[in-house]
């Protein structure tokens, strides 16, 4: 009898060290699937604040682009008013020397 007690006594307290193995685990797994979820959150605010940051730079930078693209610029403006270029000048072929085999030559 004494012997049937105390295997119940051993199971019983198997059975309470299982229960309280399962909690922890249990509990642990519940705290694992909140971090995941606060960093998948987290990762997701990264990414939209990512987003937007790169919409904003890509608009300045068209913007920007057709600012400059519309208007001259001041110098030119200064140049073109300054100085008109010279009118383009002819310049004559070199001499053959009556050689008609050359390749500036005017007969062929």
């Amino acid at each position: 009898m004494d012997l049937d007690s105390r295997k119940s006594e051993a199971r019983s307290e198997l059975k309470r060290m299982d229960i309280e193995v399962e909690e922890v685990l249990s509990r642990a797994l519940i705290t694992i699937s909140e971090l995941k979820t606060q960093v998948e959150e987290s990762r997701w605010e990264k990414m939209k604040a990512a987003v937007a940051a790169l919409a904003v730079l890509s608009m300045v930078i068209i913007i920007s682009m057709e600012v400059y693209v519309v208007g001259p610029s001041r110098a030119a403006k200064k140049r073109a008013e300054q100085a008109p270029l010279p009118p383009p000048t002819q310049v004559p072929p070199p001499p053959t020397n009556g050689d008609p085999q050359a390749p500036w030559s005017p007969t062929q």
